[in-house]
């Protein structure tokens, strides 16, 4: 006479073996239990958010490693850009001031400020034997010569003169 089948709980061994056929949402269970008691959940130093992972971790992700980097590093960053930016603009002023066909050309004071020159922005001074002292933006030089007049030069290669 045949047994009558009752429901396993997946814990049972079955009848064709001596193993056991695990329940899997108990089993998972178990594992997330073990799980969070052995490894200890850390924050995110940029969002806050709760993870797990490595022991050395500290980001939940590469776009909060960035964020955090980028936060780190951005009242540094801003100073370097905005100077970076007036020493540029200063070269691309004298440049187009001074065309490509003549070596030096006379300015005005007046004209260099309503093209937005800053003239406590400059890369280096050269002082000539002469001892005329001249600022540079990068190959782009300007020389006080009296009156709110600026001889504006261009440096070709190491010689000057």
């Amino acid at each position: 006479m045949p047994q009558p089948r009752s429901r396993r709980s997946g814990l049972e061994p079955t009848a064709k073996s001596s193993n056991f056929v695990p329940d899997t949402i108990l089993f998972q269970s178990l594992i997330n239990l073990h799980t969070m008691d052995t490894t200890p959940v850390k924050h995110c130093l940029a969002c806050h958010k709760p993870f797990t992972g490595r022991s050395d971790k500290k980001f939940c992700d590469d776009y909060c490693r960035s964020a955090h980097n980028n936060r780190l590093k951005s009242t540094h960053n801003n100073y370097i850009r905005n100077v970076n930016s007036a020493l540029l603009r200063n070269r691309r002023i004298l440049e187009n001031l001074l065309p490509p066909t003549h070596e030096k050309v006379k300015v005005h004071e007046e004209h260099l400020r309503h093209h937005g020159f800053q003239f406590h922005y400059h890369t280096h001074s050269y002082t000539t034997k002469k001892g005329q002292h001249y600022l540079f933006c990068y190959e782009y030089g300007y020389l006080a010569v009296g009156n709110n007049w600026f001889l504006i030069v261009r440096r070709t290669g190491q010689s000057f003169g």
